[in-house]
């Protein structure tokens, strides 16, 4: 086998008609016609009827790139005129230096590239749909060798900021739906939710 395919043989589990028994847990759905077909190509001995299966409740998914910058506004302008990117704010920050948010779908998602004058400030955010799932996370980092770094309250956002083991700087956040903060507040997520909501309602 391939190693595409036993990349596919780890992630996907028979499904037992009638029964519904998904083993591995999680949400699950029909593959494609496509992913069939591409199944069949690289791990023919796997049957093409089965369920993907996601482990998570909630899926983590690319929200934004963070990239330094020795001038934002000048690169944001290139960002705007070549790719057609809109600039969404410009603020600044002790962690990032001067930085100017960009979005190609500023109305669905307001941040999709962040320039950054720290040249330190580089890395890969992720979001998820709930603050559980941030603080199941966030306590389960040290468990995947994931170094956390700090954790803020952005007001649009209750973020935290960890090294992968290979060193790459992400963020994980969550959306509060509160307006976006011009400072850098410090949050402890292993307090319960309902405490992390009330402490930060006046904000």
């Amino acid at each position: 086998m391939t190693h595409f395919g036993q990349l596919w043989s780890r992630r996907l589990v028979q499904y037992r008609e009638g029964a519904g028994d998904l083993r591995a847990g999680g949400l699950a759905r029909f593959p494609s016609t496509a992913q069939r077909d591409r199944l069949r190509e690289y791990a023919p001995n796997i049957d093409p009827n089965i369920i993907l299966v996601n482990s998570r409740r909630n899926a983590v998914r690319l929200a934004h790139v963070g990239l330094p910058a020795k001038d934002p506004a000048a690169l944001a302008d290139f960002y705007s005129h070549y790719l057609g990117l809109h600039q969404v704010a410009r603020v600044s920050t002790e962690e990032t230096g001067e930085m100017v948010l960009l979005s190609g779908r500023p109305e669905e998602e307001p941040q999709e590239l962040a320039l950054m004058s720290n040249q330190q400030a580089r890395h890969v955010a992720f979001k998820v749909e709930t603050l559980a799932e941030l603080r199941e996370l966030y306590a389960g980092a040290t468990q995947w060798q994931a170094r956390v770094l700090f954790s803020f309250d952005h007001g649009s956002t209750f973020s935290f900021y960890f090294l992968d083991p290979e060193g790459n700087a992400c963020e994980i956040y969550w959306p509060t739906r509160r307006r976006p903060s011009t400072t850098n507040r410090p949050i402890d997520l292993t307090l319960p939710e309902e405490e992390l909501l009330q402490a930060t309602a006046g904000r």
